[in-house]
């Protein structure tokens, strides 16, 4: 579950996330489902990027930080046509 919030709605100080399982789907949702079947070639990273992001998270690891990515790749084969889902995780610090 992802959950924001808009700063211009004020909220107020006591709001809690405690009951927070109430709002939860029925069903839980796939992560096939909730991604696009195609994107456009903008959004999918470069060799070049995904070399610095790389090299980035070791540069954190040594410093005893949590940084880090990854790449879930899962093939959809629908009319003779694969597709692949692209998605980056980044792991906030570690505490």
């Amino acid at each position: 579950m992802l959950v924001g919030f808009r700063r211009d709605l004020n909220l107020k100080a006591d709001f809690t996330l405690r009951d927070i399982s109430k709002c939860f789907p029925a069903q839980r949702v796939t992560l096939a489902q909730l991604l696009d079947p195609m994107v456009e070639a903008k959004y999918i990273l470069t060799p070049v990027l995904w070399k610095y992001l790389y090299r980035y998270a070791k540069k954190h690891q040594a410093r005893g930080n949590g940084f880090g990515y990854g790449m879930v790749i899962r093939t959809i084969r629908k009319a003779s046509r694969v597709r692949c889902l692209r998605v980056i995780t980044k792991m906030a610090r570690k505490f």
